[in-house]
């Protein structure tokens, strides 16, 4: 049996448990004894799920390292790709003024062919040098598993900073009809307008590295580097794009998503307003559609049956299938406001009309004299971006937003 399989089954286990209990104290509050049994499950589900998501990124890296195998059967490849990779370790040890000319050469052709392309780049003090793709994937990976919405957008890049206006077109009235023959076709007038994105630049603080470290081989400095600096950034981004303002930063898909048609309590939710919010969603976006919420929500959630008596929250007993919420997907988020009053603690809808505009891509600028009483190097990474909700007036996302107070 494959090791994610194993994981899955373990996942799967802890789930049966946490479903039994709550089978078991349905209709009744749990005693302090049942509670602390919910609460210790819940934590070793988290256990299981999250080492189900490390291993199933180690299988990605894996699967790239194997198609980077496959490529290096190739001399001329192998040998190319092997003086890039020894050329930028020196670049990240030494900077670009540390470079011999046989290393700039190494690295030319890699960025000529790149230059201008969407891809992560590291800038130093002069052209800069683009950085390995192993990097590249890791980082990518590691966006998406933080937060949620580098998961849950659709990401683009652009070869500028400039302002970008994204059209709109609301066509929800248009419809084909019959027509006789010979008989003029009808108009009719479209709705246009537009989104404009801008490009805001996120850094991560300062990270001091020693020359120590840059000079030890067993240490592998793609990982190191992967870890420092998209966790972090991810950590500033996903925020505002969960929930940012729009003012001097991006609007959050929860400030963008318009609200459901009920209001759920102020405290708490019920199985009717989880269906009441996929029913406020048009079924263009509806058979898309999503649910997006925190952690603690989803724990909120899982006792919760429909009218038929039926769990909304189901996770396949195999653990080949993803978990559902009354039959949809969902993406966890933990930038998501908790359950409580006036907040909107969960959404549903096409997510993927939340869009992430990104400048090229996530960059790490390397310091050499910031830190150099130190004996260390410093490097912070940053990218440019902005993100928009695409509602052309047809809602694509819609919020359960929860009463002010208890007594409304």
């Amino acid at each position: 049996m494959s090791k994610i399989k194993q994981l899955k089954e373990a996942r799967s286990k802890v789930f049966t448990q946490i479903d039994d209990l709550r089978k078991a104290t349905d209709g009744r509050l749990m005693t302090a004894e049942e509670q602390a049994k919910w609460n210790e499950l819940r934590a070793a589900y988290d256990v299981a799920d999250r080492a189900v998501d490390a291993e199933e990124q180690f299988l990605d890296m894996e699967r790239r390292q194997a198609q980077q195998a496959e490529e290096r059967r190739n001399p001329a490849e192998g040998d190319a790709a092997e003086r890039y990779g020894k050329a930028f370790l020196s670049y990240l040890r030494g900077g670009e003024a540390g470079l011999s000319a046989e290393e700039r050469a190494a690295l030319a052709p890699r960025n000529e062919v790149r230059a201008g392309t969407v891809g992560l780049t590291l800038t130093g003090q002069g052209n800069g040098v683009i950085v390995p793709e192993t990097l590249e994937s890791y980082v990518e990976t590691a966006l998406k598993s933080y937060g949620g919405m580098f998961e849950a957008a659709t990401v683009f890049s652009t070869a500028t900073g400039a302002d970008l206006a994204v059209p709109t077109i609301n066509d929800t009235t248009s419809k084909a009809t019959i027509i006789s023959e010979y008989s003029s076709t009808p108009t009719t007038t479209y709705t246009f307008g537009s989104k404009v994105m801008k490009a805001y630049t996120y850094r991560t603080p300062l990270v001091p590295v020693s020359y120590e470290l840059l000079q030890d081989s067993a240490f592998s400095l793609e990982t190191i580097f992967g870890d420092l600096m998209s966790v972090s950034f991810s950590r500033g981004a996903n925020e505002h794009l969960t929930t940012g303002t729009g003012s001097n930063q991006p609007q959050g898909i929860v400030t963008a998503a318009t609200d459901a048609d009920v209001a759920a309590a102020a405290t708490s939710i019920k199985s009717d307003d989880l269906y009441d919010l996929i029913e406020s969603v048009d079924s263009n976006y509806a058979r898309n559609g999503r649910f997006m919420l925190n952690r603690k929500t989803l724990f909120a959630l899982a006792k919760l049956k429909d009218n038929d008596g039926r769990y909304l929250w189901q996770q396949s007993l195999a653990g080949d299938l993803p978990a559902t919420i009354a039959g949809y997907g969902y993406v966890l988020n933990d930038d998501m406001p908790d359950i409580g009053a006036g907040k909107a603690s969960v959404l549903f809808g096409e997510l993927s009309k939340y869009r992430i505009r990104m400048v090229r891509s996530f960059s790490i600028l390397r310091l050499n004299e910031a830190l150099a009483a130190n004996l260390a190097v410093g490097f912070f990474g940053f990218a440019r971006l902005d993100g928009a909700l695409i509602d052309a007036g047809t809602h694509p996302v819609k919020k359960l937003v929860h009463a002010a107070s208890a007594s409304e």
